[in-house]
């Protein structure tokens, strides 16, 4: 009569107020279960369950509804010793691992919800299939559909026009009026690389200091082929609000935010051109290459100047810049330049043939520099140079 547990004649079994069950979990094997269910269906069934759970409230009541709690990570002591999981979800068929379902006639909730604190609904009211609320990690493709980012007017604030050179600046004075390239010039100043994911290892349960797991599996596409982007440090030099310091230390970049940036570029190009009659003049000494008297000179190697790369690049402490001036060369000079144009060191060159001139990083702060060969008045080539803190 008292019994919490109810079991009738037929086997069907009614459970009478709280039922709690308790174990210990011991052994060596990944199968330890307190209380473990099996449940065998026939080929004629659409669907089957090892255990079904459903909770209703009553009335208008606000209480969350829980249908199953799954707390684990819990442990005795002060220091933890093991990752937890709270649901974790396997199919053995052709199925699903986890399916998160969200039904009723209100459309607001989620069907599978991620976050890093309390479960609160979604702040817009919305209908969503999965909502997370933090950031999201990704190692592999994520494959969509249809991708829209968030721009309605009603969700800015102080907002400036690109154009406005007047008003918009950055820490370096970027589209700022000391920049009189414009937008333009700083992304010229964009360095885009081709390069290929490098392994990364993380410490899981059981690792030892020189073991690790692997984060991107190595025979998947996007670790075999080549990527296109840019580098996030220097990038940095130039927008730093389009890069971004992740919980690991690692920056990773705003590349859609890229996209204002290209379009007005194409508006100042276009813009030069206008004003030129059609005619595109190469005038700027420093963010544009002018034509290499090579073209000029011959097809002779011995009578034509050059500036090549400088070694390493980047660097931190020095650097040296190759060069090679024929004899007939009266004056040249090499000389550093900023982003913005400004001249911060000349070199007078008086080796001809080939020479060098070291460069130390200690004469500037990090950030990205150009340098220019400029050989009886004119310019020989420009190249950029990369220093590190």
């Amino acid at each position: 009569m008292n019994a919490q547990l109810k079991v009738d004649t037929s086997g069907n079994t009614e459970v009478i107020g709280k039922l709690s069950i308790t174990g210990n979990i011991s052994g060596t094997g990944n199968d330890n279960y307190v209380v473990d269910i099996q449940r065998e269906g026939n080929s004629t069934s659409t669907s089957y369950s090892g255990m079904h759970i459903n909770v209703s409230t009553v009335g208008n009541s606000t209480f969350k509804s829980i249908g199953l709690l799954a707390e684990a990570g819990k442990w005795v002591g002060n220091t933890p010793t093991a990752s937890g999981i709270g649901v974790k979800g396997v199919s053995n068929m052709a199925g699903y691992g986890v399916v998160g379902l969200i039904n009723g006639t209100v459309p607001v909730g989620v069907g599978v919800y991620g976050g890093t604190g309390s479960i609160e609904m979604p702040l817009d009211g919305g209908l969503y299939a999965g909502y997370f609320a933090g950031s999201v990690k990704i190692t592999n493709q994520l494959i969509v559909n249809s991708t829209t980012y968030n721009s309605d007017l009603r969700l800015k604030q102080n907002i400036v026009d690109l154009g406005d050179f007047s008003t918009m600046q950055n820490t370096n004075g970027v589209g700022s009026s000391q920049n009189n390239g414009g937008i333009l010039s700083t992304v010229l100043s964009m360095n885009p690389i081709q390069y290929n994911i490098r392994q990364m290892y993380f410490a899981s349960v059981g690792d030892t200091a020189s073991v690790g797991t692997a984060m991107f599996d190595e025979n998947s596409q996007l670790f075999q082929k080549k990527h296109y982007g840019l580098i996030a440090q220097e990038l940095q030099t130039l927008y730093p609000d389009l890069v971004y310091v992740g919980q690991d230390g690692y920056l990773s970049v705003d590349y859609i935010g890229i996209i204002p940036l290209l379009i007005q570029s194409i508006k100042e190009l276009k813009a030069q051109i206008d004003n030129k009659g059609g005619l595109i003049v190469i005038d700027d000494p420093v963010i544009y290459k002018t034509p290499s008297i090579s073209k000029s000179v011959g097809n002779n190697p011995a009578s034509v100047p050059s500036l090549s790369q400088n070694m390493p690049n980047p660097f931190s402490q020095a650097t040296e810049i190759n060069y090679f001036l024929p004899s007939t060369i009266n004056n040249a000079l090499l000389c550093i330049y900023d982003l913005n144009g400004r001249q911060l060191k000349q070199i007078l060159l008086t080796q001809r043939g080939e020479g060098s001139q070291i460069i130390s990083g200690s004469e500037f702060a990090a950030g990205i520099y150009l340098y220019a060969l400029i050989a009886d008045s004119k310019e020989i080539d420009v190249k950029r140079m990369i220093l590190t803190e």
